[in-house]
This record gives C-alpha cells, sequence and structure tokens, in this order.
C-alpha cells in the first residue's frame, strides 16, 4: 500500500475546491441565461450553455442568440468558448495557440514569478478594464491569477467585454508551481 503524501493530500483538496466551483460556475450560467432572458423587451435572447470536463478539464460553450420577440426567425448568433484548464494544458495551449497571456496578479506578484510571455494587467488596479479594450477580442486570451479568484471575475469582465475564446488556468499560478514542483521530482 502506498503512503499518503503531503503532495496527494494537496491534489484531493485542489479536486474538492475544484469541484466545488464548478457548481459555482453552473449556477451562474443559468442564473445568466434567467436573467438576460428576463430583461429583453422587443428581444429574446436564448443562451445554450454546454458544460464538459475531460480528464479534470473544464470546457464551457456558451452560444447567445438574439431574436425578436414573437418572431421565428433568427436575429445575430455569438458562440463564446470558455476553458478552465490545469496548468500543463494552459501552458501548451499558449504555446500552440499564440493567445494573448495576462497575468491579473499585482505588480509585486508578477514581478515574484509568472509565466514566459506573459502580460501583467493587475485586475485590482481601476484601469484592467479600461485595458481590455487594447486587446485584440478575437485572438484567444489565457488568464491566470494567483489562485483563481481574481482569473474568475477577470474572465467574466472579458466575456462581458465581447472576447469569444477565454482559457482560464484552473488554481492560478499557485497551482502552476504546484504541478511543476511534482513534475520534476519524476
Amino acid at each position: 500500500m502506498m503512503p499518503i503524501t503531503e503532495s496527494m493530500v494537496r491534489v484531493q483538496q485542489q479536486l474538492n475546491y475544484n469541484t466545488n466551483r464548478m457548481k459555482k460556475i453552473i449556477v451562474l450560467g443559468a442564473l445568466f441565461g434567467l436573467v438576460a432572458c428576463g430583461e429583453a423587451s422587443k428581444k429574446e435572447v436564448v443562451v445554450k450553455e454546454e458544460v464538459k470536463v475531460v480528464n479534470g478539464d473544464t470546457t464551457i460553450s456558451r452560444t447567445t442568440e438574439t431574436v425578436d420577440a414573437g418572431s421565428a426567425t433568427s436575429g445575430e448568433q455569438k458562440e463564446i468558448n470558455i476553458r478552465i484548464v490545469g496548468p500543463n494544458e494552459f501552458v501548451e495551449i499558449a504555446a500552440t495557440e499564440k493567445g494573448q497571456v495576462i497575468d491579473v496578479r499585482t505588480a509585486a506578484e508578477f514581478e515574484g514569478g509568472h509565466l514566459e510571455g506573459a502580460q501583467n494587467l493587475d485586475f485590482l488596479n481601476g484601469d484592467f478594464q479600461a485595458a481590455l479594450q487594447n486587446m485584440d477580442k478575437s485572438a484567444p486570451v489565457l488568464v491566470y491569477c494567483q489562485s483563481g479568484g481574481r482569473s474568475a471575475k477577470a474572465r467574466t469582465m472579458l466575456e462581458e467585454a465581447g472576447f469569444e475564446n477565454i482559457v482560464e488556468m484552473e488554481g492560478g499560478y499557485r497551482n502552476y508551481t504546484l504541478v511543476q514542483e511534482a513534475n520534476s521530482k519524476h
């Protein structure tokens, strides 16, 4: 029988955290759909959301379609691809999809270590939303923070600002360093 290590305990804690986080994401998605439909006056907004979990990584595909109320013809349709992935897949996506990698931690946290090629846009800075206007909305945006809280809020702001392909690192930079440490021991 294998002894339980501190690393195994941390992985289990992270899995528990991720499960609770998924529940919150699903509830927020449902609330978003209800609010969007309730606020439409002459237009109806139909939100279809699909959540997939594969190998512990979460993909959320959200399609928003605006239609005239009482009409069978549809208006504009917009698909938003949101992926919440582990650190290894995040780094792989950053390398292969040539996206815009943003670190939403403070400047001091960023200086303490960050992913290669990441741009520091402090989420807590009042200029964060204005900085989004200077980014390419058609290119993938990869976002991370220290532990996942700020990047989840930033992901929501990115979505509201019109970004259509968003990748969030699950567990943030802290999780990244834990995974790198575990990988180096093998």
